[in-house]
Protein backbone atom coordinates (compact mmCIF):
# COMPACT_ATOMS: atom_id res chain seq x y z
CA UNK A 1 0.00 0.00 0.00
CA UNK A 2 1.43 3.36 -1.03
CA UNK A 3 0.52 6.45 0.98
CA UNK A 4 0.36 9.67 -0.97
CA UNK A 5 1.98 12.87 0.27
CA UNK A 6 -0.31 15.40 1.97
CA UNK A 7 -2.02 17.75 -0.44
CA UNK A 8 -2.05 21.52 -0.14
CA UNK A 9 -5.59 21.57 1.33
CA UNK A 10 -4.48 19.05 3.96
CA UNK A 11 -1.48 21.18 4.91
CA UNK A 12 -3.74 24.21 5.04
CA UNK A 13 -6.10 22.38 7.39
CA UNK A 14 -3.17 21.43 9.66
CA UNK A 15 -1.98 25.05 9.57
CA UNK A 16 -5.40 26.31 10.65
CA UNK A 17 -5.61 23.70 13.43
CA UNK A 18 -2.13 24.64 14.65
CA UNK A 19 -3.03 28.32 14.73
CA UNK A 20 -6.28 27.54 16.58
CA UNK A 21 -4.39 25.56 19.23
CA UNK A 22 -1.90 28.42 19.47
CA UNK A 23 -4.69 30.93 20.09
CA UNK A 24 -6.32 28.74 22.75
CA UNK A 25 -3.00 28.22 24.58
CA UNK A 26 -2.19 31.93 24.36
CA UNK A 27 -5.64 32.87 25.68
CA UNK A 28 -5.15 30.44 28.57
CA UNK A 29 -1.84 32.13 29.42
CA UNK A 30 -3.18 35.69 29.09
CA UNK A 31 -6.33 35.04 31.10
CA UNK A 32 -4.52 33.36 34.02
CA UNK A 33 -4.48 35.79 36.92
CA UNK A 34 -3.08 33.46 39.56
CA UNK A 35 -4.78 31.62 42.37
CA UNK A 36 -6.89 33.36 45.01
CA UNK A 37 -5.24 34.65 48.17
CA UNK A 38 -5.44 32.36 51.21
CA UNK A 39 -7.71 34.88 52.94
CA UNK A 40 -10.22 34.59 50.06
CA UNK A 41 -10.53 30.82 50.35
CA UNK A 42 -13.17 28.93 52.30
CA UNK A 43 -12.00 26.33 54.82
CA UNK A 44 -13.59 22.92 55.35
CA UNK A 45 -12.53 20.27 57.85
CA UNK A 46 -13.66 16.68 58.18
CA UNK A 47 -12.66 13.06 58.08
CA UNK A 48 -12.23 11.34 54.74
CA UNK A 49 -15.30 9.48 53.41
CA UNK A 50 -13.88 8.37 50.06
CA UNK A 51 -10.91 9.16 47.84
CA UNK A 52 -10.28 8.46 44.17
CA UNK A 53 -7.04 9.17 42.33
CA UNK A 54 -7.49 9.83 38.64
CA UNK A 55 -5.41 10.99 35.73
CA UNK A 56 -6.07 14.69 36.36
CA UNK A 57 -6.24 14.80 40.13
CA UNK A 58 -7.52 13.40 43.39
CA UNK A 59 -11.23 13.57 44.15
CA UNK A 60 -12.46 13.10 47.67
CA UNK A 61 -15.25 13.79 50.13
CA UNK A 62 -15.13 14.85 53.76
CA UNK A 63 -17.56 13.72 56.43
CA UNK A 64 -20.28 16.27 57.29
CA UNK A 65 -19.09 18.64 54.54
CA UNK A 66 -21.58 19.20 51.70
CA UNK A 67 -18.92 19.88 49.04
CA UNK A 68 -16.86 17.28 47.17
CA UNK A 69 -13.26 18.19 46.44
CA UNK A 70 -10.62 17.85 43.74
CA UNK A 71 -6.90 18.34 44.13
CA UNK A 72 -5.75 19.00 40.55
CA UNK A 73 -2.67 17.15 39.33
CA UNK A 74 -1.26 20.44 38.03
CA UNK A 75 -0.95 21.45 41.70
CA UNK A 76 2.04 19.09 41.90
CA UNK A 77 3.12 16.47 44.46
CA UNK A 78 0.06 14.34 43.65
CA UNK A 79 1.54 11.15 45.09
CA UNK A 80 2.40 12.88 48.38
CA UNK A 81 -1.07 14.43 48.64
CA UNK A 82 -2.75 11.13 47.79
CA UNK A 83 -0.65 9.27 50.34
CA UNK A 84 -1.44 11.87 53.02
CA UNK A 85 -5.18 11.64 52.33
CA UNK A 86 -5.12 7.82 52.29
CA UNK A 87 -3.17 7.59 55.54
CA UNK A 88 -5.45 10.11 57.29
CA UNK A 89 -8.10 7.55 58.27
CA UNK A 90 -9.90 8.93 61.32
CA UNK A 91 -7.85 12.13 61.32
CA UNK A 92 -9.18 15.57 60.41
CA UNK A 93 -8.31 16.88 56.96
CA UNK A 94 -8.57 20.60 56.31
CA UNK A 95 -8.88 22.00 52.81
CA UNK A 96 -8.81 25.56 51.52
CA UNK A 97 -10.93 26.01 48.42
CA UNK A 98 -12.59 28.67 46.31
CA UNK A 99 -16.39 28.30 46.60
CA UNK A 100 -16.73 30.02 43.20
CA UNK A 101 -14.41 27.57 41.39
CA UNK A 102 -15.77 24.14 40.53
CA UNK A 103 -14.76 21.49 38.03
CA UNK A 104 -17.01 18.83 36.59
CA UNK A 105 -16.45 15.11 36.38
CA UNK A 106 -16.42 13.95 32.74
CA UNK A 107 -19.65 12.19 31.81
CA UNK A 108 -21.50 13.20 34.97
CA UNK A 109 -23.17 16.25 36.46
CA UNK A 110 -21.01 16.07 39.60
CA UNK A 111 -19.12 19.18 40.63
CA UNK A 112 -15.93 19.27 42.67
CA UNK A 113 -14.32 22.25 44.37
CA UNK A 114 -10.65 22.85 43.59
CA UNK A 115 -8.39 22.45 46.63
CA UNK A 116 -5.56 24.98 46.85
CA UNK A 117 -4.12 24.02 50.24
CA UNK A 118 -4.47 20.87 52.30
CA UNK A 119 -3.49 19.81 55.81
CA UNK A 120 -3.83 16.60 57.80
CA UNK A 121 -4.14 16.83 61.60
CA UNK A 122 -2.96 20.45 61.49
CA UNK A 123 0.17 19.69 59.44
CA UNK A 124 0.19 21.34 55.99
CA UNK A 125 0.75 18.75 53.27
CA UNK A 126 0.68 21.11 50.30
CA UNK A 127 0.78 24.88 50.92
CA UNK A 128 -0.90 27.39 48.62
CA UNK A 129 2.49 28.87 47.68
CA UNK A 130 3.68 25.52 46.25
CA UNK A 131 0.40 24.91 44.44
CA UNK A 132 0.54 28.38 42.90
CA UNK A 133 4.12 27.79 41.69
CA UNK A 134 3.04 24.53 40.03
CA UNK A 135 0.03 26.19 38.34
CA UNK A 136 2.29 29.05 37.20
CA UNK A 137 4.66 26.52 35.65
CA UNK A 138 1.73 25.12 33.66
CA UNK A 139 0.98 28.61 32.40
CA UNK A 140 4.59 29.10 31.26
CA UNK A 141 4.26 25.84 29.35
CA UNK A 142 1.07 27.18 27.72
CA UNK A 143 3.03 30.18 26.43
CA UNK A 144 5.73 27.96 24.89
CA UNK A 145 3.04 25.69 23.45
CA UNK A 146 1.34 28.71 21.91
CA UNK A 147 4.58 29.86 20.28
CA UNK A 148 5.33 26.37 18.93
CA UNK A 149 1.90 25.93 17.36
CA UNK A 150 1.95 29.47 15.94
CA UNK A 151 5.28 28.84 14.21
CA UNK A 152 4.10 25.41 13.08
CA UNK A 153 0.90 26.93 11.67
CA UNK A 154 2.81 29.61 9.77
CA UNK A 155 5.26 27.05 8.37
CA UNK A 156 2.48 24.67 7.27
CA UNK A 157 0.50 27.57 5.82
CA UNK A 158 3.45 28.67 3.71
CA UNK A 159 4.02 25.08 2.57
CA UNK A 160 0.33 24.74 1.67
CA UNK A 161 0.42 27.84 -0.54
CA UNK A 162 3.82 27.00 -2.07
CA UNK A 163 3.93 23.23 -2.49
CA UNK A 164 7.20 21.61 -3.57
CA UNK A 165 7.33 20.38 -7.15
CA UNK A 166 9.50 17.40 -7.93
CA UNK A 167 11.94 17.92 -10.77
Amino acid sequence: MHLSKPTSPTLLLYAVLSLAISIIAFYSWVSYSGLPELSQLKIATGRIVWVEKGRYGIRFDLERVPEDFNYASKGGAVDRVHSAINSAVGQPITVWFDPAQTVGAPGTDEEFYEVYQLSVSGSVVRPLKDVEEAWGSDMKFALWLSAFFALNGVFLGIRAWRPCHAA
